[in-house]
């Protein structure tokens, strides 16, 4: 599988969905296969570096 952008539909979403909420960068309280902004912007903030 490829990387993911916002507007894809792909399983393996909802995994990382769960898996971010479980580090403190939630997205949804019923994760869908959809990769949509939210998910985009959580990704990001989690990505960032710390300082």
């Amino acid at each position: 599988m490829g990387s993911l952008q916002k507007g894809m539909y792909r399983d393996d979403v909802i995994d990382l969905k769960i898996r971010l909420e479980k580090l403190g960068f939630g997205v949804s309280n019923n994760p869908t296969t959809y990769f949509g902004p939210i998910t985009e912007s959580q990704l990001k903030d989690f990505q960032k570096p710390t300082v």
